[in-house]
């Protein structure tokens, strides 16, 4: 599409542009959730810049690690693998958010169901980067509703559009996680049984890694593992199967922070 754009004198890469553009909103989204929620705005807003540091390092550095380690085990040779993976990213970022809550005082579940609302809503605009670059691109087909896209080397084929494909379910999470979020508030006020604390995370999870396996059918940079499934499919099964399992327990244990306990602050 547009891997680079002329501004003037300056060229800027289109997915650097819309990368930047994806943790702003993300992390705008976290922050009104965190503040609104109860939280300081000082300490929502520290919060919420260590978790897209720690997100980014994890993104681009662990990811990159991981590589070379395994180019290294596989052919003794140390050579820096530039790449970089929204596993190590969100494993990273997460791991943040919950240290940050932790120092003021904010009960986790219900602070990570504030953050993580926002982490789709970045990844939609995220693929929209990698449409214009030409990254996971999709498998060339024929089918009716392929479209004549690029892939990271410039070839126009005809494709799976498989990064559109996900840049729209990445907004169909955000919209239903707004909605249940909205619905289990509602059910608070009213002295019913709403979501519980935590609740909100373990559904991201497990949405997330049904998307991710069923746009691993179309990806033309999956890589298969046993039978027609790929190494990425077989993690994704498994962090579906423990955010339901988690759902479930947490449903039923429904430990919830009470609303009079709100505002939180420091």
């Amino acid at each position: 599409m547009h891997p680079t754009l002329q501004l003037g004198q300056w060229t800027l890469s289109s997915y650097t542009l819309l990368y930047g553009l994806a943790l702003l909103a993300a992390g705008a989204v976290s922050f009104a959730r965190l503040y609104r929620g109860g939280m300081d705005a000082a300490a929502a807003g520290w919060t919420v810049l260590f978790t897209i540091w720690a997100g980014f390092a994890g993104a681009m550095g662990l990811f990159a690690l991981i590589g070379t380690l395994l180019n290294w085990i596989g052919s003794g040779v140390w050579a820096w693998q530039r790449s970089n993976g929204y596993g190590p990213g969100l494993a990273c970022g997460v791991g943040m958010a919950l240290l940050c809550l932790r120092r003021y005082r904010v009960p986790l579940g219900y602070g990570m169901d504030r953050i993580i609302v926002g982490i789709p809503l970045g990844q939609a605009i995220g693929r929209v980067g990698c449409l214009m670059a030409g990254c996971c691109a999709g498998q060339i087909s024929d089918s009716w509703w392929a479209l004549t896209l690029p892939d990271r080397n410039g070839a126009w084929l005809s494709r799976y559009p498989a990064r559109i494909m996900a840049g729209v379910a990445n907004l169909a999470i955000f919209g239903t996680l707004l909605l249940v979020d909205r619905w289990s508030q509602r059910q608070r006020r009213a002295g019913r049984r709403g979501l519980f604390d935590g609740g909100i995370l373990w559904a991201y999870l497990g949405l997330y890694a049904l998307k991710r396996f069923c746009t691993d059918f179309v990806r033309a940079d999956a890589q298969h593992a046993w039978g027609s499934l790929s190494v990425m499919q077989y993690a994704m099964a498994g962090v579906f199967v423990v955010a339901a399992a988690a759902l479930v327990v947490g449903q039923k244990r429904q430990t919830n922070t009470p609303l009079a306990a709100r505002p939180l602050q420091d």
